[in-house]
């Protein structure tokens, strides 16, 4: 039960960052108190959420190139059935909803930002932000040791 609440926060908090909000703090705290008692890989998916809320919070290029890539990213989940009536003005306007399916290649989630749709260092760049805060956001939550594959910045296959 813990778990699927966690999840819907994750969610929720996942959406406010799409739309360019800043995430409640109350459901920061939530979280942060309920991800000692999760599954490592709940706490990997929390420690990202957490990381993700840090690089948005800085507002400026970081927050934009940021949106893109979880755009890109989010875009890829689910059946690509959405793709067929994308509307990239409809997804600069929404949130999580709103690109789950659509398949977005990197040009167009960069253009839902505004910025250049060639600009795949941006993309690069941001992964490795994400990367090392969620190092950072490890250690802060958990202590030590980090995962291995955080440090290395591997995914699971």
């Amino acid at each position: 039960m813990q778990a699927e609440l966690v999840r819907e926060a994750r969610l929720a908090l996942w959406d406010r960052i799409l739309r360019g909000e800043e995430p409640p703090s109350e459901e920061l705290s939530y979280l942060k108190k309920a991800a000692c008692d999760l599954s490592d890989e709940d706490k990997l998916s929390v420690v990202l959420l957490f990381a993700a809320a840090e690089i948005a919070s800085r507002g400026g290029p970081s927050q934009r190139h940021l949106i893109a890539a979880l755009r890109y990213w989010f875009s890829q989940a689910g059946s690509a059935a959405a793709r067929e009536h994308l509307d990239l003005e409809e997804i600069s306007q929404g949130g999580l909803p709103e690109c789950l399916g659509t398949h977005l290649r990197w040009p167009e989630a960069a253009q839902t930002i505004g910025i250049s749709p060639n600009n795949y260092m941006a993309l690069k760049r941001i992964t490795e932000s994400l990367r090392q805060e969620c190092v950072r956001q490890w250690e802060k939550l958990f202590g030590g040791p980090v995962p291995l594959a955080l440090l290395r910045g591997e995914q699971d296959e």
